[in-house]
């Protein structure tokens, strides 16, 4: 019998399909190195993930706390996308969360890296598009 094109000696060899494609795949991505987070955050590398939300609510501000409800849309500048004037200034402080509209990989990556590796907690942004 012959479904799509197949017959069934083909469909039952997938499970070794499916093996060679996963291995190809595994095989073309790269090394991911891992970052380091800050000190603050650090400190809680060995808490379980279900009080973790709860530690790092101890070490936040209330700027940092409303920070990360505040969600900033983006702007249109000569290269592309970017945060508002005092954008990044916002997120290395703590105070903005999220963008709006933020689009581009490079530029997603760049402001993402801000967020990670230059405010105090590490804390990555969350982007949205409407």
């Amino acid at each position: 019998m012959t479904t799509f094109g197949f017959t069934r000696g083909v469909h039952s060899g997938s499970p070794l399909l499916l093996a060679s494609l996963t291995a190809g795949l595994l095989s073309c991505t790269r090394a991911v190195q891992p970052q380091v987070p800050p000190p603050e955050a650090r400190a809680h590398a060995g808490t379980p993930a279900s009080t973790l939300p709860d530690s790092l609510l101890q070490l936040m501000t209330l700027d940092e706390k409303l920070g990360q409800l505040t969600m900033a849309p983006a702007q249109w500048n000569q290269t592309g996308p970017g945060a508002a004037a005092g954008g990044e200034q916002q997120v290395r402080e703590g105070k903005l969360g999220s963008f709006l509209s933020f689009w581009g990989a490079a530029a997603t990556r760049r402001m993402q890296r801000l967020a990670v590796e230059e405010s105090r907690l590490g804390i990555p942004l969350l982007f949205a598009q409407d």
